[in-house]
């Protein structure tokens, strides 16, 4: 089994320039994400108060004594590692997607700082309508009736600047896998944006490295969006590469040649309880097994998750979700430039070096 996975420049940026990550599009008025790597304060005790306090000590050291930041939380990392995340905050109320992390080695030696910022605020912060109506307008646009209990005013980071709203989230209701969204304008009462919040998490069996480090198959569960059957969530899609002998006319350094490719199909479907128990092949380098699709989208959700407890709000694919390929594979010829093999169908694809 060959895998490959699609990064933006956005993750190989942060890899090899190290100093700074430009915020994603769309994210106007969001100062820019950075990334400190070294040593930035004295080593501390590993107990919360030291550690939220020299977290504050660091970012206040990096960003200014202006910013607002809310209550701490801290996660403890399987590396020894704790990560200190604070919430930004505007004149009392929480800025929605923003705020920092600080990370701290085992040796409490703040090492890291993530952060993610939103400058353009509004001075006034007093809503033109109370909670009620907010959630019944915010019901309009709900499958779920919403009260004034569950409508929280907040600063919603938008394109023009941060916006004074009403965040409304409706409960969840047993046998119904939808939590609904929906954030209304404080001050005109526009709608500014719904969604989802639900995810469903579907079984299947993984091997916790590779076959040969951790042979065992261990349950894991696959964060799946709601509804869907194949390996999709709002920041990944797993797809398959098949070879269906397909010959694409495609531009190669300025040449037009035809080129045999694989279809990106996902073949990984959900059984009928939702679930993803697929086994592995017998042979382990099967070119086309649903195996490695379902594993491709396990592990890549594993190493977005580790890389949001730095960057709570990290996008690497910003404006839409990582495409992790499994089974990639190339025409033969590809690597020599042998035409006439590039564009043979008959001529089995190669895995991809």
């Amino acid at each position: 089994m060959r895998r490959s996975l699609r990064l933006s420049t956005l993750v190989l940026s942060s890899l090899l320039a190290g100093p700074a990550l430009a915020a994603p599009s769309g994210a106007a008025g969001a100062r820019a994400r950075f990334l400190d790597v070294g040593r930035l304060t004295p080593a501390v005790a590993l107990e919360p108060g030291a550690l939220e306090a020299a977290a504050r000590g660091a970012l206040a050291a990096r960003i200014g004594g202006g910013l607002a930041l809310g209550p701490a939380r801290q996660k403890a990392l399987a590396s020894g590692e704790r990560v200190v995340r604070l919430g930004q905050r505007h004149r009392g109320l929480p800025v929605a997607q923003r705020g920092a992390a600080v990370t701290f080695a085992a040796d409490g030696v703040a090492r890291l700082v993530a952060a993610r910022l939103e400058d353009d605020l509004p001075d006034d912060v007093t809503p033109s309508f109370d909670a009620a109506a907010a959630a019944s307008r915010a019901s309009a646009f709900s499958p779920l009736a919403l009260g004034p209990g569950q409508a929280r005013l907040a600063i919603w980071p938008a394109p023009d600047g941060g916006r004074l709203a009403y965040v409304v989230s409706g409960r969840p209701v047993a046998a119904l896998p939808i939590a609904p969204v929906v954030v209304i304008d404080a001050r005109s009462g526009e709608l500014l944006v719904r969604y989802d919040a639900a995810t469903s998490l579907n079984q299947a069996k993984m091997y916790a490295t590779n076959p040969t480090k951790s042979p065992a198959l261990d349950p894991v569960t696959l964060p799946v969006k709601a509804g869907e059957t194949h390996l999709s969530s709002d920041a990944i899609i797993a797809r398959n590469c098949i070879d269906k002998q397909e010959v694409k006319n495609v531009s190669v350094y300025g040449f037009q040649l035809d080129v045999h490719v694989c279809a990106l199909d996902q073949t990984a479907t959900a059984d009928a309880n939702g679930d993803f128990l697929i086994d592995p092949p017998d042979d382990d380098t099967a070119p086309e097994d649903a195996f490695a699709e379902v594993s491709m989208f396990h592990h890549t959700s594993r190493i977005l998750e580790r890389f949001r407890q730095f960057d709570p709000s990290l996008e690497v694919q910003p404006g839409g979700a990582i495409e992790a390929i499994a089974n990639l594979r190339v025409p033969q010829g590809f690597s020599s430039f042998d035409l006439n093999k590039i564009k043979d169908p008959t001529l089995p694809l190669a895995p991809f070096q």
